[in-house]
């Protein structure tokens, strides 16, 4: 036999014996109520974790709703930068064009008096 066959089978071997050691001491006064304490302590600690996963979401829910907020402010703040921008350039525009108008006008009537 190999060394690895026989570490192998002291391995199950041994598994097996403190599988049934636990199992026997698991059904003792002091196990059943090791295991109680154990139950218990996981029960509370399974409701600490989900309180404090609903407090992070709920910060989480927060925090997004902040940055939300701000980048809709930010949003609106460039939306009126670039209509306020917008219409300094149009009415620039339409003072040029008046201007030019006036220009063609002030030409005709030059036209006018010379043909006349």
């Amino acid at each position: 036999m190999s060394n690895r066959n026989i570490s192998g089978k002291l391995l199950f071997f041994g598994g097996l014996i403190t599988g049934a050691a636990a199992a026997y001491y698991l059904n003792t006064k002091e196990g059943k109520e090791l295991k109680n304490k154990v139950l218990a302590k996981g029960n509370e600690i399974s409701k600490d974790l989900t309180n404090r996963a609903g407090q992070i979401a709920e910060q989480a829910k927060e925090q997004s709703e902040i940055v939300l907020k701000n980048a809709s402010e930010s949003l609106s703040d460039l939306k009126d930068s670039l209509q306020s921008k917008a219409n300094t350039a149009t009415n620039a525009a339409e003072n040029k064009i008046n201007n030019f108008q006036k220009g063609i006008n002030h030409a005709k009537e030059k036209l006018n008096n010379i043909n006349v």
